[in-house]
C-alpha cells in the first residue's frame, strides 16, 4: 500500500492528446516551466532595448 502511494507521489501530472491513432501524453510541469522562461526572456530583451 505505501508502495503505491510513493509512485503517485513521485508520478508527473501530464495531459493525454489523441491525434488520429497517435497518442501523446505532454509533461504539463514542464511546459509551464518552458512557459515562464520564455516570460522571463521576453523581459530581458524589453529591457535591453530601453
Amino acid at each position: 500500500m505505501e508502495m503505491k502511494l510513493e509512485k503517485e507521489k513521485n508520478r508527473k501530472a501530464g495531459k493525454l492528446v489523441i491525434e488520429g491513432n497517435a497518442f501523446y501524453e505532454l509533461d504539463t510541469e514542464c511546459m509551464e516551466k518552458k512557459k515562464k522562461h520564455q516570460m522571463v526572456q521576453e523581459q530581458k530583451k524589453r529591457r535591453q532595448r530601453s
